[in-house]
């Protein structure tokens, strides 16, 4: 602590009877005598003795610009449990010299609000024209046929009889047969097995993944109704964090604690 910094304390207001600390790394402190109390002087100085920050990025791209403006030797990153982010800790803890850790960095990776919408689709039961309505803003992104042709086909499925669903289920409220895409017919033409949408998961990344989906069509005896069967979304979300973190550990070159290299 240098003779400015003395006289700046001398002159703080209330400042009596106090004796001068070393706070160890270059750090200085004042101990009050009256109620021990102790106050860090590190703001007189002309600058910080260390970075002292914690960052919210919001997207993979400026994280992993910031990481590489700052990293270090101990710089370590770290992928989050339950996928809702990614964490970085430019002056983490080395092997033989522990850290406070005061300088991180990290983004939320909020689920796309494309991807949560499909999603609540996929656990509704809709009218026909319903579902073709609620499936008109995914059209564009399906795989493998024009979106127009897509919903011409979901359009001119005529109703099934109850004696044509073979496969039984117990799953909903009520006791359903169930016709799955493969057996499902149109005067437009047939609808395949499996079909792909296009989508972003996180809305932090603009990667896209395909979904592959089912249409399932559902009869309690009288009404017919339409479900989007999602397959396996779960892992959907799964590889596509995984490639987040991918991306982050290539960009860096840091390891990524938590990151998974899937097998070649």
């Amino acid at each position: 602590m240098d003779a400015s910094a003395i006289k700046k304390i001398e002159g703080l207001e209330g400042v009596e009877n106090y004796s001068t600390l070393d706070l160890g790394e270059g750090n200085s402190g004042i101990i009050h005598h009256e109620d021990t109390r102790i106050d860090d002087l590190e703001r007189f100085q002309k600058q910080p003795n260390r970075i002292k920050a914690d960052v919210k990025m919001p997207s993979i791209r400026a994280l992993i610009q910031y990481i590489n403006k700052f990293k270090g030797d101990s710089t370590c990153i770290f992928a989050a449990s339950n996928r809702d982010g990614v964490e970085a800790s430019l002056d983490y803890h080395s092997k033989d010299n522990p850290s406070w850790c005061d300088h991180n960095a990290s983004v939320d990776l909020e689920l796309c609000k494309d991807w949560q919408a499909l999603l609540h689709l996929g656990k509704l039961e809709l009218s026909q024209s319903r579902f073709v309505a609620e499936l008109k803003d995914y059209a564009a992104d399906v795989v493998g046929m024009t979106g127009a042709r897509f919903l011409e086909i979901l359009s001119e499925i005529k109703g099934v009889k109850t004696s044509e669903l073979t496969q039984k289920t117990g799953n909903f409220s009520l006791e359903k047969a169930v016709k799955m895409s493969a057996g499902v017919k149109s005067a437009k033409g047939d609808l395949p097995e499996e079909f792909s949408f296009k989508v972003r998961i996180y809305e932090a990344s603009e990667a896209l993944y395909e979904q592959r989906c089912r249409l399932e069509v559902l009869c309690d005896g009288e009404n017919v109704e339409f479900k989007l069967k999602l397959v396996r979304p779960h892992l959907t979300e799964e590889q596509a964090y995984n490639d987040i973190l991918a991306d982050i550990q290539k960009g860096t070159g840091v390891d990524v604690y938590g990151y998974t290299p899937e097998e070649e």
